[in-house]
C-alpha cells in the first residue's frame, strides 16, 4: 500500500507520568485524550525521510510485544487534534 510506513522505533510516553515535554505539549492537543500513545521513528519504504509521530495502540502492558516485532509495517492515519487540526499518525493493525 502507498500509505504503509516502516516503524523503526518505539518509546513509551505516558504524559501523566512526565516525560518529553515536546511530547507532553502535543499530547494536550489530542482531540481524545484518554489514548495512551507511543513516540516512533520510522522511513518509508520508498526513501529514507526519517519522521517522529503518535503510535495509537500501543500502552505499557504491550510494548515489549511490539518492540520485539521492530520493524514492523504500520498503516498512515490522520490523527484527531483539538481546534480541527489533524496530525500525521499510525494505527497499530489488529492481529
Amino acid at each position: 500500500m502507498g500509505n504503509d510506513a516502516v516503524i523503526e522505533e518505539i518509546r513509551f510516553e505516558d504524559s501523566s507520568v512526565g516525560g518529553d515535554y515536546t511530547f507532553r505539549k502535543a499530547n494536550d492537543f489530542f482531540a481524545n485524550k484518554e489514548i495512551p500513545y507511543c513516540i516512533c521513528v520510522g522511513k518509508f519504504p520508498a526513501g529514507t525521510h526519517k519522521f517522529h509521530a503518535a503510535l495509537y495502540g500501543i500502552n505499557q502492558d504491550n510494548l515489549a510485544q511490539w518492540k520485539a516485532n521492530l520493524p514492523f509495517v504500520a498503516p498512515v492515519h490522520f490523527i484527531e487534534m483539538a481546534g480541527d487540526f489533524k496530525a500525521v499518525g499510525f494505527k497499530i493493525p489488529n492481529k
